[in-house]
């Protein structure tokens, strides 16, 4: 009977900070990409 390899407290809060700034860099681009649309609207519209 193998226990499965725990993983250190380090690893797991270095992969949980990884998938939070990966988050964090999809909503600022998504945040930037629909801020430049609405500027080409505005530009068109007025």
């Amino acid at each position: 009977m193998f226990e499965p390899p725990r993983k250190s407290s380090s690893q797991v809060l270095g992969e949980t900070v990884r998938v939070i700034a990966f988050f964090i860099g999809i909503s600022v681009l998504s945040g930037l990409f629909g801020a430049s649309l609405i500027g080409l609207l505005a530009l068109f519209v007025t």
